[in-house]
């Protein structure tokens, strides 16, 4: 399964081409990516760990058709206290 998360969080660009033939079958990490994204519609989709299909068949595939990045995060961590050492580690408690 580690191979699996290892991939869907990669930063693995596939051409265009190439990505919709990958995502047709299973989860690539452009789909996966969406999953992180700030929007919540995005956030509540692409469920999927392997195949693709199973979020086709419930409905929560989402896929980005204007090619914007995913902006990634939680707004309320967007300051630069929260990006320095001590709150990096402080975040999860």
């Amino acid at each position: 399964m580690m191979p699996v998360i290892m991939f869907h969080h990669s930063n693995v660009k596939f051409p265009e081409k190439a990505d919709r033939w990958l995502r047709a079958l299973i989860a690539s990490p452009a789909i996966h990516r969406v999953h992180h994204s700030r929007a919540q519609v995005e956030t509540d989709s692409n469920y999927s760990i392997i195949f693709s299909f199973w979020d086709r068949i419930c409905g929560t595939l989402r896929l980005r058709k204007d090619g914007r990045p995913v902006d990634f995060g939680l707004d309320e961590y967007d300051g630069e206290e929260w990006q320095r050492v001590r709150g990096l580690l402080t975040t999860p408690f």
